[in-house]
């Protein structure tokens, strides 16, 4: 199933992985369980399995070759989890156990006493992240009295440019732009771990936006 994981927020990981068959690679699953715990998988995969915590809220098996993913929530601010995930058939027969995947959440929000900044460096903030559907909000925020060149490109994880997100010059404060979720040529762009990359003014921006199914 090769699972892969990304951080989504300080409390929750996003996962996506490629949904197996029924037999061996056609059909369609019954049911997965995905694991997940502070500890790191050993050679006996069986014992941390027993002993890991199961994730709710998981969708049901997508035909063999599509894209599945699930949110893990609950999770602690800045800290490491490895995952594993098994499916099962109509009888209850198990698969193999899956490739172990370590993502670490990012950090959480800040001290009650620690100065919060009172001018937002120039920047770009992505929501809904992950994204569902077709739209993905782009909040893009100018310092400069007389606005500033922007410019916004998607990445793929190869470094490929698969979208133009932003190229123009845009006022002070916050502009709000959505994106259809299509690339340059037009196709809706795939699940993935994606880069927003690009300039604002002079300042790079750079944030990671997780697109699911």
């Amino acid at each position: 199933m090769l699972p892969r994981a990304a951080a989504a927020d300080p409390y929750s990981v996003a996962l996506l992985w490629t949904a197996p068959g029924d037999d061996a690679d056609t059909g369609r699953a019954t049911r997965y369980e995905l694991r997940y715990s502070r500890s790191n998988v050993p050679a006996d995969v069986t014992a941390w399995w027993n002993a890991a915590t199961p994730a709710t809220g998981l969708p049901w098996p997508s035909d063999a070759g599509q894209t599945d993913s699930t949110v893990a929530r609950g999770l602690q601010p800045e800290t490491t989890y490895s995952f594993v995930i098994r499916t099962f058939d109509e009888q209850g027969n198990a698969s193999p156990f899956s490739n172990v995947v370590v993502a670490t959440t990012d950090p959480g929000a800040p001290a009650p006493n620690t100065p919060l900044l009172t001018s937002p460096d120039p920047g770009i903030h992505a929501y809904p992240n992950p994204a569902e559907g077709n739209q993905v909000h782009f909040v893009i925020h100018v310092d400069s009295p007389v606005g500033d060149q922007v410019e916004l490109r998607l990445f793929d994880l190869s470094g490929r440019v698969i979208a133009d997100i932003a190229d123009g010059s845009y006022p002070q404060g916050d502009t709000v732009i959505s994106w259809p979720r299509l690339s340059r040529n037009g196709d809706r762009v795939a699940p993935g771990y994606y880069e927003t990359i690009g300039t604002i003014g002079r300042a790079p921006v750079r944030e990671r936006i997780i697109l699911l199914p």
